[in-house]
């Protein structure tokens, strides 16, 4: 049996139907599942049979929700359960084996589609951030190319997060050749991930590897060398972002970034994980690459010039793809995921025709 109900207060009504469909609990486990999981969604229940991601999941619920499921069950399970499990039932069926011993692996398939011919396309997460963090984006690119993401290393295990861009860069290759023994290769990064994603395509350049690297809102370059933070570069982005029309803008999505990392550190391993990140961020130096490169920019980021800095290092072809009336803060949000995801696929059929 089941009924229908409608939502109360949900954390996103933008991606939740206004109808569900709940299929009540079976088990004291899924009981026990369920409530944990409404708690976390901000929902009055939660069907068995429902879609984590379907109902708002996102990177920092997901680690808050394993983290009460490892608290009440002594079940410690990776992120990437997830994506195998994604309702209450399954999640219930794999706790109550008490069987989960996987080897651990960066690697996440979003959406495995084995039957095409595209090759697949790899998206490294911002920092601290998980494969969920594509979730939404996978969906609308789910009839065109598979898509794999990454769990960086110490979000969901006990192993010391890495510190190095290069570590990171080498621990997800090792991965995708195991699917993608060799090029060329399709990467996509956001955030600090596009620092990664660069660093992959350099190590495969030296390996002798071809790779359609896009960057997705890539940053300002300088804006991570604590050395360069003085007076007169806080006066210069004011003034930058007062001259290119942006600054309310500007300020409400930095601090809005702000509230998010306070909440993302009261987890003990993220808190860990970020600072790791930012160290990581600081101390590398990023190298000239001459292959293309191709900026899927917000219309903010684009006229604020961020890709500029990365022309000057890259020694290639460079080309912008910008996705009018939007900016950093909701690129990447649902009302504006087709757009994002048609932009993908016309720069991946693009390379894939020169080929």
């Amino acid at each position: 049996n089941h009924r229908i109900s409608r939502i109360q207060s949900p954390i996103d009504q933008s991606h939740i139907a206004t109808q569900r469909i709940i299929d009540p609990p079976r088990t004291s486990l899924e009981s026990l599942i369920a409530d944990t999981w409404a708690d976390l969604l901000n929902l009055e229940t939660v069907g068995i049979n429902e879609n984590f991601f379907d109902l708002g999941g996102s990177s920092l619920l997901a680690v808050k929700l394993l983290t009460e499921i490892e608290e009440k069950t002594g079940m410690s399970l990776p992120i990437s359960v997830l994506f195998d499990s994604p309702n209450v039932r399954m999640l219930a069926d794999i706790v109550g084996k008490g069987e989960w011993k996987p080897r651990w692996k960066a690697m996440v398939a979003i959406n495995d589609v084995s039957d095409g011919d595209n090759p697949p396309l790899f998206l490294v997460p911002p920092s601290a951030t998980s494969a969920i963090h594509f979730a939404e984006l996978a969906k609308h690119l789910e009839t065109d190319y598979p898509v794999y993401s990454f769990t960086p290393l110490g979000l969901d295990t006990d192993i010391e997060p890495q510190s190095r861009v290069e570590d990171m860069a080498a621990l997800y290759l090792r991965e995708i050749r195991d699917i993608q023994p060799h090029g060329p290769y399709q990467i996509a990064g956001s955030c600090f991930g596009n620092l990664v994603a660069y660093e992959m395509a350099q190590q495969l350049e030296n390996q002798g590897e071809s790779t359609v690297l896009i960057a997705m809102d890539p940053f300002y370059l300088t804006q991570w060398k604590p050395e360069k933070r003085g007076f007169r570069y806080y006066l210069y982005r004011t003034w930058h972002f007062l001259k290119s029309g942006v600054l309310l803008s500007e300020f409400l999505m930095r601090t809005k970034g702000v509230f998010r990392r306070r909440q993302l550190e009261k987890d003990d391993k993220t808190k860990k994980l970020l600072s790791n990140h930012d160290i990581a961020r600081t101390s590398y130096v990023v190298q000239p690459f001459s292959g293309k490169m191709s900026y899927l920019q917000s219309e903010e980021n684009y006229q604020l010039g961020y890709h500029l800095k990365w022309n000057n290092l890259n020694q290639g072809i460079h080309e912008s793809f910008v996705v009018k009336n939007t900016n950093h803060g909701n690129l990447l949000s649902n009302k504006n995921l087709d757009r994002v995801a048609k932009t993908i696929t016309t720069i991946l059929d693009k390379e894939s025709e020169k080929q």
